[in-house]
């Protein structure tokens, strides 16, 4: 499965050092707990493997703390994987290419690099860093959702955003 830690449902764990944070654990019990940006161990309820088609928001990928106190003066947004596509499918596609070398919209198997690549690409903007993954199901279709939390100099791309 993956790394197991010690945590309690009442209790979590803070971790102080970023790069050593694992995905996802399992308890004692069998529940699965994940990481968040605030670096605190959370239940996931609703686990991709019980709920393939409904399950819970988790964090999949956290940039190291030297990148994480980098953007902490950048302007940050997010976006949603299924909304880059709907936004601009042609623009989509074209950096997907570029980047993964495919048009696929998912991104389960992806690198964080090169995720931070095609964001780069597809918003024209080379001063985006990526500093957070997040995956949750889109309970309307059950399909997978990817969440992209990222950094930028650039103050016209945060309000193309809004």
């Amino acid at each position: 499965m993956a790394n197991s830690f010690n945590c309690s449902k009442n209790s979590p764990k803070k971790f102080s050092n970023y790069e050593n944070i694992p995905k996802y654990g399992v308890d004692k019990f069998g529940n699965i707990y994940g990481i968040d940006l605030d670096a605190k161990v959370h239940k996931i309820e609703r686990t991709k493997k019980d709920y393939p088609y409904s399950y819970s928001l988790h964090c999949t990928w956290i940039a190291k703390k030297n990148i994480l106190e980098k953007v902490e003066e950048m302007k940050k947004s997010c976006v949603d994987s299924d909304r880059l596509f709907q936004y601009n499918p042609k623009k989509y596609n074209s950096s997907c290419m570029s980047v993964f070398g495919d048009i696929r919209q998912d991104f389960d198997h992806r690198s964080s690099a090169n995720i931070e690549k095609f964001l780069q690409l597809y918003y024209e903007d080379n001063s985006i860093i990526l500093y957070e993954i997040k995956e949750c199901c889109n309970v309307s279709n059950g399909f997978p959702v990817w969440s992209f939390m990222f950094a930028t100099e650039s103050w016209y791309l945060i309000l193309i955003l809004i």
